[in-house]
């Protein structure tokens, strides 16, 4: 499969998240179905934070332990970490 073509990743992305809006009863008016819209990709978000951020903990638990460099993964991990949410922040 050669991806989604030239609809692409970002546009599929808010397509998703505007058919969970437009799937519920309750909207009603316009802003309810950007709030709505706004909440599914705050959840997403969170979700996609949380396991990068395991991925870097276990990528430094790795480091560390199984190659014997302890100071260079926790230089890493709190750097990662940093680096994430502030990724996070400005997306």
């Amino acid at each position: 499969m050669r991806g989604f073509g030239k609809i692409g990743h970002r546009k599929l992305f808010y397509l998703t998240c505007w058919s969970l809006a437009l799937s519920k009863e309750d909207l009603t008016s316009w802003p309810a179905m950007v709030d709505t819209v706004h909440d599914a990709l705050a959840a997403i978000q969170l979700v996609l934070f949380a396991i990068l951020h395991i991925a870097l903990v276990l990528g430094c638990l790795a480091l560390a332990f199984l190659g014997n460099s302890p100071l260079i993964a926790l230089i890493l991990g709190v750097g990662g970490t940093a680096g994430l949410i502030a990724a996070f922040v400005l997306y």
